[in-house]
């Protein structure tokens, strides 16, 4: 039988890591507009602008799949440890007898 073995520190630290990268990826709905300006022609602008618009759409989507992402990691770190708990409560303590002095 083969041991599992489970690296919870790996676990939390891809939560936690998800969680920086969905907050960091809502951030951008704010700059879609910033560099509008910037473009010079309009030709330019208007494609940008519809390229930031197709991009809001998906990042909405890539952004819930992150964050679905980062749940399901941290349930698993949940459902790992809950189930540690359970079997280091389960297991036989060993008990070791002290010699009798004579």
């Amino acid at each position: 039988m083969s041991d599992l073995k489970v690296d919870y520190e790996t676990l939390r630290s891809s939560a936690a890591t998800a969680r920086v990268i969905k907050s960091a990826f809502d951030d951008l709905a704010s700059r879609v507009g910033d560099t509008q300006d910037c473009w010079g022609h309009r030709g330019i602008a208007d494609a940008m602008h519809t390229f930031g618009t197709n991009w809001r759409y998906h990042r909405t989507i890539l952004s819930e799949e992150i964050q679905a992402t980062g749940d399901k990691l941290e349930k698993c770190l949940e459902v790992f440890e809950e189930a540690d708990q359970a079997l280091a409560s389960s297991a036989p303590t060993s008990t070791v007898e002290q010699p009798v002095a004579r």
